[in-house]
């Protein structure tokens, strides 16, 4: 649903992908990873990034959002947090 932050990341050190924006689900109680696309001249969105496959699009997702939360909680004071 809502979009929370963005993330950038080097693969293999050869290869650098940013602004993936980190979005909450419909629940709230998870996040999923929008890869940047572009538009192009008649409105049309392409994608420019995206994983292959699902084990590296699995693998992406579970790297980026363990990191945005370890970063997230440990730059709050907050004791429990709640995206709405």
């Amino acid at each position: 649903q809502g979009l929370v932050g963005f993330a950038s990341c080097v693969v293999d050190d050869q290869f650098y992908i940013g602004n993936i924006g980190i979005h909450t689900t419909f629940n709230n109680d998870e996040f999923r990873l929008v890869y940047p696309s572009k538009s192009l001249k008649h409105g049309k969105p392409i994608q420019c990034v995206h994983p292959v496959n699902k084990k590296t699009g699995a693998a992406m997702q579970k790297a980026i959002c363990t990191a945005f939360k370890e970063l997230f909680v440990k730059h709050t004071d907050y004791k429990q947090i709640e995206f709405v």
